[in-house]
């Protein structure tokens, strides 16, 4: 389909039920909605700054990470300043921003993202900054040049969470919010143009509960302008609720009264509202949460509980515990691990410390990666963090990064199976626009530039195999992917 027809029905959404049709019509001609990739799907790793500070084998660094394990890897966090200015949250966080950037010199198709906010920032200043076309202005023309200056492809909005009252938000950020995507997305899109380099991606971290979502985001408008959203589909049971849960359920639990608070649901009312499954990420944790038990004899799903379980012994933090730190207990035979059939998630048991964690396994993974993310054709997985699953390999005689290799593996292979429809492939031999080769080697699943505008590789065990984009769609660079010919920038 042209490009001008589709944007004349874009330029038309008056309501849902348009959106939705534009999309089905796109996933229905090709691989994804708006020319994301779909059968390789991308894999975005949180970085915190803070787990420098935690103690012997549970300190992290950028000089843990395997460059090639994650396609993106998202700087967490950047603090919005009292100028609606982007600032450091971290004394030394410069160098690190230096060497996490460093590590695209190993891997030249990773893409870095600065993290805006988090949790501990709260709503409040995201909501003031919101709030007018000129404190908007200055923070995004700040954003722009910070990214720049430090080397980042782009941005996370991680705002939690736009007009929840709890945390300081107001109903107007509803309308700021996606205001905000969208004049970001013209700044940035004149940047590039006057720079000549590629577009800053422009991405957001986003609730899974169905009332923050229909408050706090204008789906349909921040669909039109935003490149993905990232899911944070965890956290969603925790010892607030005075009894057990699965944080991260792939489908409810048939001891959860709420049928709405598990990772399949989320990610298809997001896709309902109006975003594209093709920008949308889904979360994965890599993390467990803790209570302690009223009773050890009733342990199931849904127990009595009298609080938080104690923090972790790395990690330090009551109520939650690293996958590795899981593992240290498992592998001391101090509990015993049981999985809930319906939810596909697994949960650890101490009947003797009354100890209860709900947590992912490379067997949740594997579902969650087969049967949603691929099987429902979703843009790739999302997973905080990289510093919470076993990244040395040192605890859960798996490996090291057990849960994000298991990611990594899943997205690749397509996960065994895909509903998307696949795009002509033919096995060449890629060679730039000057005639050099370009090796797959290391570049397993990655997607790369073809001289032709409406093609890219993609390399697929060792082997390049050439693509076509969806009709009046150019590849892009900057998101890996399909997009509009105005915002790929291929010449």
């Amino acid at each position: 389909m042209a490009e001008a027809a589709l944007r004349a029905i874009f330029r038309n959404e008056c309501d849902l039920r348009r959106l939705m049709l534009l999309q089905n019509i796109i996933t229905k001609a090709d691989i994804s909605a708006l020319g994301i990739r779909a059968r390789y799907g991308m894999l975005v790793c949180y970085f915190t700054n803070w787990s420098q500070y935690r103690p012997g084998n549970g300190r992290f660094t950028p000089q843990n990470i395997d460059p090639h394990l994650c396609t993106h890897i998202a700087y967490a966090f950047g603090k919005l300043g009292s100028n609606n200015r982007v600032a450091t949250v971290e004394q030394n966080d410069v160098t690190l921003y230096s060497q996490v950037n460093a590590l695209k010199s190993t891997n030249p198709n990773l893409k870095t993202l600065l993290a805006m906010g988090g949790w501990s920032a709260t709503s409040g200043p995201y909501s003031t900054m919101a709030s007018s076309a000129l404190t908007r202005s200055v923070f995004i023309n700040s954003l722009m040049a910070w990214l720049r200056q430090h080397n980042f492809d782009g941005v996370d909005m991680d705002w939690e969470f736009p007009a929840y009252a709890l945390r300081g938000g107001i109903p107007a950020d509803y309308t700021n919010f996606a205001l905000l995507i969208k004049e970001m997305r013209q700044a940035f899109n004149a940047e590039a143009q006057s720079s000549g380099r590629s577009r800053l991606i422009i991405s957001a971290a986003v609730s899974h509960a169905k009332t923050v979502i229909d408050a706090g985001y204008n789906v349909p408008q921040i669909a039109m302008y935003i490149d993905f959203i990232f899911i944070m589909a965890y956290d969603m049971h925790g010892p607030w609720e005075g009894k057990t849960g699965l944080h991260s359920g792939l489908y409810a639990s048939n001891n959860d009264p709420d049928k709405k608070l598990n990772t399949a649901w989320a990610a298809n009312y997001w896709n309902s509202k109006g975003m594209p499954k093709s920008k949308i990420v889904v979360g994965i944790p890599t993390y467990g949460k803790s209570f302690i038990l009223d009773n050890a004899v009733n342990n199931g799903v849904g127990a009595p509980t009298t609080g938080r379980g104690p923090a972790g012994r790395f990690t330090g933090e009551a109520g939650a515990l690293s996958y590795y730190e899981i593992c240290e207990m498992q592998q001391r035979g101090s509990g015993t691990t049981r999985r809930d059939l319906a939810a596909k998630v697994p949960y650890f048991v101490n009947t003797n410390t009354k100890l209860w964690v709900g947590f992912e396994d490379k067997q949740s993974v594997r579902d969650k990666i087969r049967e949603l993310v691929v099987g429902q054709g979703y843009a790739g997985a999302m997973t905080w963090a990289l510093d919470l699953d076993d990244f040395s390999g040192s605890f859960c005689a798996q490996g090291s990064y057990p849960l994000i290799s298991t990611m990594k593996v899943e997205l690749g292979s397509g996960g065994g199976s895909s509903s998307s429809t696949s795009s002509t492939t033919t096995p060449t031999t890629i060679t730039t626009t000057s005639g050099g080769a370009v090796s797959c080697v290391g570049n397993e699943g990655a997607l790369l530039p073809h001289p032709d505008c409406t093609k890219y590789y993609q390399c697929v065990n060792g082997i390049p195999m050439e693509k076509s984009c969806p009709g009046g769609l150019h590849f892009s660079v900057t998101i890996s992917a399909c997009d509009w010919p105005s915002n790929a920038g291929c010449q």
